[in-house]
């Protein structure tokens, strides 16, 4: 459902890493895993390989609009749009989006941005009907939206 590994923490064949994407900004580490999951076999160890350690200036540590549009992008592109993917994983990938636009509406909705953030919950209903607390939400955006506030 995320990026659950840390570059720093991965080891990798070199003929792997051929298809990073050094362009992307933010979240390439996110993007180049999805697409070598869907390509080649992989382990995973349950046990801590390094320390990390995240502070209030850290790239990480932020979640601004940029980072929540680009973690979105990545699963809309690498997995929602791959038919083959999608099909066998509908459920995880239709999840997977609604969570990243709840986020994004929740993040519009602090900044009382009320009509961005009524776009992406519904984007996430849309993917996710059985979210209980989305719905208030939503209501919540409309509302201020055509209250024409912010």
């Amino acid at each position: 459902m995320g990026n659950f590994l840390l570059p720093s923490s991965a080891m990798s064949r070199k003929e792997c890493l051929e298809d990073f994407n050094p362009n992307l900004s933010i979240y390439e580490d996110y993007e180049l895993v999805c697409r070598l999951s869907k390509k080649y076999a992989a382990g995973y160890l349950d046990i801590p390989t390094f320390f990390y350690r995240e502070h209030e200036d850290s790239l990480s540590h932020k979640h601004d609009e940029r980072m929540l549009k680009s973690e979105l992008d990545v699963v809309e592109k690498v997995w929602h749009r791959d038919s083959f993917f999608y099909t066998h994983f509908k459920k995880e990938i239709d999840k997977a989006l609604a969570l990243r636009a709840y986020a994004l509406g929740r993040y519009y909705l602090s900044k009382k941005s009320y009509a961005e953030a009524l776009v992406y919950f519904k984007e996430s209903l849309h993917n996710k009907k059985s979210q209980k607390g989305c719905y208030a939400f939503l209501l919540w955006s409309y509302m201020n939206a055509k209250l024409g506030k912010a």
